[in-house]
């Protein structure tokens, strides 16, 4: 469980350290996301955040690799190097995005693409849990939950 906390700290301190670092980028380049008639907002809003959360994955991806605990799954497993390169690519997108602009059914498509990335790798969805019911350990199988009536037994 310490394993967890030092990988979900390193990516949250370096998430927090890198925030004001790309917000600093952004106006600096003129990533600016300037307000209209239809959106929320008032003033003019730095874009590219993505960066500095990518900058914590990357944090907490690289200390994962020296923890012991992480070896097997490190060792064992192409999830971790599927995920950083989806990551990647959903990044790119973003920052494109950012930048010019782009429609939603490029986005759209662009997320389907980096989907399919992680599907490549090798990267299974093992279990899921519904709120309010028990574990579902496969996604085939079938659950009941108190928060709608999607799945019945």
């Amino acid at each position: 469980m310490i394993a967890y906390l030092v990988v979900f700290a390193a990516s949250a301190l370096t998430s927090f350290v890198a925030t004001p670092l790309v917000r600093r980028l952004a106006v600096r380049i003129g990533a600016i996301y300037q307000p209209n008639d239809r959106t929320v907002h008032a003033v003019p809003t730095p874009t590219i955040g993505g960066l500095a959360l990518f900058a914590g994955l990357l944090a907490g991806l690289g200390v994962s690799r020296v923890l012991p605990f992480f070896d097997q799954m490190n060792e064992g497993s192409a999830e971790p190097l599927g995920a950083l390169v989806a990551c990647t690519a959903i990044l790119g997108l973003g920052l494109v995005d950012d930048v010019r602009h782009i429609t939603s059914l490029t986005k759209l498509t662009g997320q389907i693409f980096c989907a399919g990335l992680l599907v490549l790798a090798g990267v299974q969805l093992q279990y899921f849990v519904v709120p309010g019911s028990v574990s579902c350990w496969e996604p085939t199988s079938r659950c009941r939950s108190r928060w709608s009536g999607w799945w019945r037994s």
